[in-house]
């Protein structure tokens, strides 16, 4: 997997380890132009981070530039304190390349490990549905189902997201690939007051929201 990824001309970001998906159980690593960003989800795979960083390091050699580790909101308590961090180098450049998108990524203020690695099938499904469509776009993060819609070709994008710096994020990732684009809009709102309020009809819609319930008490 990551020979092929690795070498890819337009595509710099990508998930290395996708816990059981690969055998290690407990472990996320996404790799973003040169940044690995760890995330365990148990104490045994927190535990062996400085043996995985030394792992990254023997693979990618001098191509690395850093490993930061993420697992502060994934332990859920059951480690001693943890606290997010580079295990290896520092801050680096975050701009990367999916399939010829440019995106800038933030794995410190992120969610998950900055940017939703494991939706890069789903965001170039949608662009074989939106050309010439007008697309709605909710909980739309940092944007990467929108600069997909507009690169193939939307009539309109519709970004919205309750959270001020997503939507920031969003409109950096447009302008980044599309400078000042009429097709899109933003909106810094609720999506079911954004549903109630809109008049426009939408021939795509985007619907990935977050977790409603975190636990069986929520």
């Amino acid at each position: 997997r990551t020979a092929g990824l690795a070498g890819s001309r337009d595509t710099n970001v990508y998930r290395l380890i996708f816990a059981e998906g690969d055998g290690m159980p407990g472990l996320i690593v996404d790799y973003y132009n040169g940044t690995a960003v760890l995330q365990a989800h148990s104490v045994g795979m927190y535990n062996q981070r400085q043996h995985f960083t030394e792992a990254l390091k023997t693979l990618y050699g001098n191509d690395l530039r850093a490993v930061y580790d993420k697992s502060s909101n994934t332990l859920h308590g059951a480690a001693d304190n943890p606290a997010d961090g580079y295990l290896f180098g520092s801050s680096s450049p975050n701009l990367v390349t999916e399939h010829g998108h440019q995106f800038k990524v933030d794995w410190v203020l992120g969610q998950k490990t900055g940017f939703f690695v494991d939706q890069r099938e789903n965001r170039q499904l949608l662009a074989h549905y939106s050309a010439g469509k007008k697309v709605l776009n909710t909980f739309c993060y940092s944007g990467g189902f929108s600069v997909y819609a507009l690169k193939a070709g939307a009539k309109l994008v519709h970004s919205v997201d309750s959270s001020v710096k997503a939507i920031e994020w969003t409109n950096e990732n447009v302008q980044l690939n599309f400078g000042d684009e009429a097709r899109h809009q933003s909106y810094t709102q609720d999506i079911f007051d954004f549903l109630k309020a809109s008049t426009e009809q939408y021939e795509v819609i985007v619907l990935d929201p977050p977790a409603f319930a975190k636990n069986m008490g929520a």
